[in-house]
């Protein structure tokens, strides 16, 4: 189904920028929303109105595209296809639910003119979905559980009242704590996603809420109706800038090889340390020594040019090999393992894009470096523990430079003391279904700062 075919596509665009209407205001055909009723009344809705407003409904796009444009600056075409796509469905809930087009009548909205008399023919259910598009506000919610395939459990994050949708589609997709911003809706008897699911990193929810609270407490001039307005607006800049945030941080080059900077680190572990010291000493380009905490090799003899990879004394019997490339790294493995033989044995592999580091700024005070080690449950339980050991008494950026136990004093600290936790717990969450484990219990940290953690969904 396209749903804006029928705009002449081939005819000049009617904003006055001399180029077809295809690469201008339509140069995006919306994607196909879900939903059985939603899905027919968008479609009804989008017909009617290019057909009987078309010069009307193009300088309507593109009065909301202009406002888009101006935060994503021209980086809309460099987004991937999905996220085109929620644009897409997004532009017409906005033409639908606030955005105005001019007619002979006046300026009006999309729902008031495809709902007034010699509309699109619109059934009961889908005369429903439409009105609600239009008076259901998007709001910012998190995962409290799902079942995949059926229903997903929404927590409101600034009332905290908890909701039970049907969806298969994003019950499958959202797990618990992921946070983003969509419109409910009551069709056929039950609670749905509309067609806009706007996800944000869960690193971002105590901002949003906060600001969104600040949005709340402005001034009360305006109406009820130009409130929701202004507060979707406000979310739907907010997840565009969320986009070129994450999506506009170039690659980083390393000049000495030419190669994308990765940053990462073999594992190896270590049957005879003063074996593999003595061997290292004999590489013409490699300084340090075991008391010195480890070992560097250069491109050039006794220290001199560029560092190729650092070998570092990790904790009991490991080695860890850092590299600024992949490249760097391989060629690093192929001569360590040809210069130590059997005193190594690799364990394996991080690897960590710098990029991402500026997308989520670190919020912990250290995060547990283990990945690709092989460790049972236990040990990776008491590894966490020892690292997080002085949490409660660190001072932690996140939390404005306060300790967690100075920061639950308050209650907008205790909140972020809260939330930082759950970004934790998150975080570990997701790493262990990639790594086929079981999640980390951060329940020493609660108690540590005496909170009572919530029980488990």
């Amino acid at each position: 189904m396209t749903i804006m075919q029928k705009i002449g596509r081939n005819d000049p665009c009617s904003c006055g920028s001399g180029k077809k209407a295809k690469n201008c205001c339509l140069r995006r055909e919306p994607a196909k929303p879900e939903g059985g009723v939603y899905d027919r009344a968008l479609k009804k809705a989008f017909d009617w109105l290019a057909t009987r407003h078309r010069k009307d409904l193009e300088l309507a796009l593109h009065e909301i595209q202009e406002d888009w444009n101006q935060v994503l600056g021209g980086f809309e075409d460099g987004l991937p296809e999905d996220l085109r796509e929620t644009l897409s469905i997004l532009l017409i809930e906005t033409l639908i639910g606030g955005g105005e087009i001019e007619t002979s009548q006046g300026r009006r909205s999309g729902f008031e003119l495809v709902s007034s008399p010699g509309g699109p023919g619109l059934g009961p259910e889908e005369r429903e979905a439409l009105e609600q598009i239009a008076t259901q506000p998007l709001r910012l919610y998190e995962v409290v559980s799902s079942a995949p395939g059926s229903t997903i459990e929404l927590k409101d994050a600034l009332s905290g009242e908890t909701t039970v949708a049907e969806e298969r589609t994003a019950s499958r997709q959202l797990s618990r704590d992921d946070v983003f911003v969509t419109r409910l809706l009551e069709l056929g008897g039950s609670v749905r996603l509309s067609g806009v699911v706007l996800p944000f990193p869960r690193a971002d929810l105590q901002g949003l809420r906060e600001e969104l609270r600040d949005l709340e407490r402005g001034p009360r001039e305006e109406s009820a109706t130009e409130r929701r307005l202004a507060n979707e607006q406000w979310l739907i800049d907010a997840w565009l800038n969320m986009l070129v945030r994450r999506s506009r941080i170039p690659e980083i080059i390393d000049a000495g090889t030419g190669e994308r900077v990765i940053l990462t680190t073999d594992h190896y572990r270590v049957s005879d340390w003063g074996k593999l010291g003595a061997r290292l000493e004999k590489e013409a380009d490699v300084v340090g020594s075991y008391e010195s905490g480890g070992w560097t090799r250069f491109d050039g003899p006794d220290g001199e040019g560029r560092s190729l990879a650092a070998l570092n004394i990790g904790r009991g019997d490991r080695l860890e090999a850092f590299a600024r490339t992949l490249g760097l790294a391989d060629r690093g493995r192929e001569w360590l393992q040809e210069v130590t033989g059997e005193l190594l044995t690799f364990r394996g592999r991080d690897v960590v894009d710098p990029r991402e580091a500026v997308r989520n700024p670190e919020l912990t005070p250290g995060e547990p470096d283990v990945e690709g080690i092989e460790l049972s449950g236990e040990q990776r339980q008491a590894l966490v523990e020892r690292i997080y050991a002085d949490w409660a008494t660190q001072r932690i950026p996140a939390l404005e430079g306060k300790t967690p136990r100075q920061a639950i004093r308050s209650r907008l600290g205790r909140e972020r003391v809260i939330e930082l936790l759950h970004l934790y717990e998150h975080d570990d969450r997701k790493s262990a279904r990639q790594e086929n484990r079981e999640p980390v219990d951060f329940g020493f940290l609660w108690a540590s700062v005496g909170l009572a953690r919530p029980e488990e969904p």
